[in-house]
Protein backbone atom coordinates (compact mmCIF):
# COMPACT_ATOMS: atom_id res chain seq x y z
CA UNK A 1 0.00 0.00 0.00
CA UNK A 2 2.77 2.10 0.11
CA UNK A 3 3.89 1.95 -3.36
CA UNK A 4 0.39 3.62 -4.22
CA UNK A 5 1.55 6.59 -1.77
CA UNK A 6 4.69 6.76 -3.35
CA UNK A 7 3.26 6.87 -7.19
CA UNK A 8 0.81 9.10 -5.55
CA UNK A 9 3.15 11.37 -4.83
CA UNK A 10 5.42 10.77 -7.93
CA UNK A 11 2.60 12.43 -9.90
CA UNK A 12 1.63 14.71 -8.22
CA UNK A 13 5.07 16.23 -7.77
CA UNK A 14 5.81 15.48 -11.59
CA UNK A 15 2.27 17.69 -12.39
CA UNK A 16 3.19 20.45 -9.97
CA UNK A 17 6.91 20.43 -12.69
CA UNK A 18 5.15 20.32 -15.81
CA UNK A 19 4.96 22.67 -18.32
CA UNK A 20 2.60 22.46 -20.68
CA UNK A 21 -0.25 20.52 -21.65
CA UNK A 22 1.47 17.62 -22.98
CA UNK A 23 3.17 17.11 -20.43
CA UNK A 24 0.38 16.74 -18.13
CA UNK A 25 -1.13 14.73 -20.89
CA UNK A 26 1.91 12.68 -20.63
CA UNK A 27 1.45 11.92 -16.59
CA UNK A 28 -2.05 11.46 -17.16
CA UNK A 29 -1.50 8.89 -19.56
CA UNK A 30 2.22 7.04 -17.01
CA UNK A 31 -0.27 6.62 -14.03
CA UNK A 32 -3.58 6.58 -14.92
CA UNK A 33 -4.03 5.41 -18.52
CA UNK A 34 -4.95 1.67 -19.85
CA UNK A 35 -1.47 0.33 -19.50
CA UNK A 36 -0.55 2.99 -16.45
CA UNK A 37 0.87 2.67 -12.90
CA UNK A 38 -1.87 2.74 -11.14
CA UNK A 39 -4.53 1.35 -13.47
CA UNK A 40 -1.87 -1.80 -12.94
CA UNK A 41 -2.25 -1.86 -9.96
CA UNK A 42 -5.85 -2.15 -10.20
CA UNK A 43 -5.99 -5.19 -12.60
CA UNK A 44 -3.35 -7.12 -10.16
CA UNK A 45 -5.99 -6.68 -7.08
CA UNK A 46 -7.22 -10.70 -8.07
CA UNK A 47 -3.85 -11.83 -6.49
CA UNK A 48 -4.81 -10.03 -3.06
CA UNK A 49 -7.23 -11.41 -0.16
CA UNK A 50 -10.82 -10.58 -0.03
CA UNK A 51 -9.86 -8.32 2.98
CA UNK A 52 -7.15 -6.48 1.33
CA UNK A 53 -8.96 -5.75 -2.20
CA UNK A 54 -11.06 -3.48 -0.63
CA UNK A 55 -8.57 -1.64 1.18
CA UNK A 56 -6.06 -1.29 -1.69
CA UNK A 57 -8.69 -0.34 -4.49
CA UNK A 58 -10.21 2.47 -2.23
CA UNK A 59 -6.33 3.91 -2.08
CA UNK A 60 -5.74 3.73 -5.68
CA UNK A 61 -9.03 5.08 -6.31
CA UNK A 62 -8.28 8.02 -4.16
CA UNK A 63 -5.21 8.07 -5.74
CA UNK A 64 -6.41 8.04 -9.13
CA UNK A 65 -8.77 10.97 -7.84
CA UNK A 66 -6.16 13.03 -6.68
CA UNK A 67 -4.20 12.87 -9.83
CA UNK A 68 -6.96 13.81 -12.35
CA UNK A 69 -7.92 16.64 -10.79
Amino acid sequence: MQDITILQQQALEAIDKATNENALDAIRVEYLGKKGKLTDILKNLVHLSAAEKPKVGQLVNLAKRDIAL
